[in-house]
C-alpha cells in the first residue's frame, strides 16, 4: 500500500477536505478521492488497522477496470455436434453458433457446457443473443 495513499490529519475545518479534492482533481480523473471520518477510526468496535486498509482497498479498487471479449448478434444458424458412448447415448461434443453482427459474420464453436443454457434459455435461430467469450 505504501506511496499509494494519503493521509491528512489535523483539526476540524482547517481544510484538508478541500487540499485532498484540490490534489486528486490535479492529478487526474483516474486518482480515486475517497473521504474518511475521523470517528471511524477511532470506533471502538473495530481496529484502526482495519478501517485504514478498507478505505485503501475501496480507494485502490475504483480504478480497476474490467475488460470481457463479448460476442454479441441475431443467431442466424444454431447446431450441436454429438457422438455416440459406449452405452449409445448421444453426448454434445460442441455447439455450433452462426451469428449476424454489426461487423459482419461470426461462427462460434463452443464448449458442450453452454448446451444446457442454450436450452434452458429456449435460444433459437432469429434471437438475439450476448455471450461472454471466457464463461460461455
Amino acid at each position: 500500500m505504501a506511496g499509494r495513499a494519503v493521509l491528512i490529519a489535523g483539526a476540524p475545518g482547517t481544510g484538508k477536505t478541500a487540499i485532498a479534492l484540490a490534489i486528486a482533481s490535479e492529478l487526474g480523473p483516474k486518482v480515486p478521492f475517497c473521504p474518511m471520518v475521523g470517528s471511524e477510526v477511532y470506533s471502538s468496535e473495530v481496529k484502526k488497522t482495519e478501517i485504514l486498509m478498507e478505505n485503501f482497498r475501496r480507494a485502490i479498487g475504483l480504478r480497476i477496470k474490467e475488460t470481457k471479449e463479448v460476442w454479441e448478434g441475431e443467431v442466424v444458424e444454431l447446431k450441436t455436434e454429438e457422438k455416440e458412448d459406449n452405452n449409445n447415448n448421444k453426448i454434445v461434443t460442441n455447439v455450433i453458433i452462426q451469428l449476424k453482427t454489426t461487423k459482419g459474420s461470426k461462427q462460434l464453436k463452443l464448449d458442450p457446457s453452454i448446451h444446457d443454457n442454450i436450452q434452458k434459455e429456449k435460444v433459437k435461430v432469429g434471437d438475439v443473443i450476448y455471450i461472454e467469450a471466457s464463461s460461455g
